[in-house]
This record gives C-alpha cells, structure tokens and sequence, in this order.
C-alpha cells in the first residue's frame, strides 16, 4: 500500500470520527435543552384555576441587590460583595459596623447560602441574623420584613408568617408583608394561602406603591418582580 493511499484512509477515518463525535456532541446538547426546558415546565404550578408561577427563590434573589442596601448607613450597599468574598461558613467582620449594617450584612449571608442550598450555613447564620435584629433599638417594618425572610430560608414557617402578620397589623395589605406570606405559602406548599397572598398583594397594589415606604424603596425590584411573575402567569399583563 502506498503512503499517499495510507494518507488518504487515515484521512477519511479521522473525518468519519469527527462526524460521530459531532453527531453525539449534538444529541448530549439536545439532551441538555430537554433537561432544561424540563426545569423551566416545573417552575409552574396550578392555584385554583389560574396558572401562577411559584418563584419564591427567584423573586428573593433577583434582588439580593437591593436587600444589601435595605438599611440606613451608606455601607450597606457593599454587602453583597462583601459576603460573597467571605470564607465559607466563617461569619463576616461585624466589628467596625453599626448594629444595623452587620444585622443586614449576616441577612445577606442568609440569603445567599440560601440561594446555593447550602442548608447547614443557613442553620448557622440564620440565628445570628435574627439576634442581630432583635438587638436594635426598634423594629420597623423593614426590619420586621428582614426577620420574615431569614425565618422563612431557615424553614421556620410559624416565625415567617408571624411577622408578616405584625406587618399587616402596622399597615393593612402591606405589600412585602404579602410577599413574604406567598414564600412561605410556596415552601409550605400551602395552594390556598398563595392565592390569597397573591390576591390581597393586587388588590393594594395600585394604593400602596404610591407611599413612600423606606422598605417598598429598599426592595423596588423584588417588588415589580413579583408583580411581573402574577401578571405573567395569570395574563392579567398581556
């Protein structure tokens, strides 16, 4: 057999391989967008006879933004990046913070292992966080909606829906107070209290955004983010 034989077979031996190796890199790729597409069809349950999304993971942590500057002191901002640099499972430096920012700063902390499954962080920060806010001087509605988020992470169903109650007791259809109800609603698997959080959320909507709240400004996005979700699913947007 001469070289330039040889060469040739070798030639269309390697081009038939890479076809085989393309044809089976399609068909994992295939795989891969069923698989997703799979995830994306489980994100939606059916309440009563209207189709709602159940995004309560997504609705907290498109906004991890916002609940880093959900406070007071400027610094508060930072959060974010400043827990996601930390080593895991070691707490943040409180030190040189306000009572305030380092309530928020281990908020964040929460929500973040939260964000990532990680269940044995959220069990070590979660009661730090919430003994950090019940050591400020007063608790405000912001405050109050804070503490609902990090009970309602850490599973504590009861502590979430209390204080989304001390909410609606301050301010009636208060609409965080709403939200956290429907995140707990949702991990409950509770059809009927999601509903109804939903409800009373667009039935105060058009009123309550109008007030100035600090908390409605520190969490703008998980707000409208909600609103997109319920419109969305229900098609009260199209």
């Amino acid at each position: 057999m001469s070289a330039t034989t040889a060469g040739s077979r070798r030639g269309k031996s390697k081009q038939r391989g890479e076809k085989r190796t393309k044809e089976a890199t399609g068909a994992s790729g295939g795989d891969d967008n069923r698989v997703s597409t799979w995830l994306d069809a489980q994100k939606l349950t059916v309440l009563g006879t209207a189709c709602l999304t159940l995004v309560a993971l997504g609705l907290l942590f498109a906004s991890v933004l916002d609940f880093g500057s959900a406070g007071n002191d400027d610094r508060s901002a930072e959060a974010p990046e400043r827990m996601a640099s930390a080593p895991s499972g070691q707490p943040p430096d409180l030190s040189t913070m306000t009572p305030r920012e380092a309530a928020i700063r281990l908020f964040n902390r929460v929500m973040m292992a939260d964000e990532q499954g990680n269940a044995d962080e959220v069990a070590q920060f979660a009661p730090m966080a919430v003994a950090a806010f019940n050591q400020l001087e007063s608790l405000d509605l912001d405050a109050f909606f804070h503490l609902g988020m990090i009970h309602a992470a850490a599973g504590d169903a009861e502590s979430a829906l209390n204080a989304a109650e001390r909410m609606q007791a301050v301010v009636p259809g208060h609409l965080l107070a709403s939200v956290l109800e429907h995140r707990v609603a949702v991990d409950e698997n509770d059809q009927d209290r999601a509903a109804r959080a939903i409800e009373r959320f667009e039935t105060n909507y058009d009123k309550e955004i109008k007030v100035d709240r600090p908390e409605y400004r520190h969490f703008q996005r998980l707000i409208d983010h909600f609103r997109i979700e319920i419109d969305g699913a229900t098609g009260a947007g199209s």
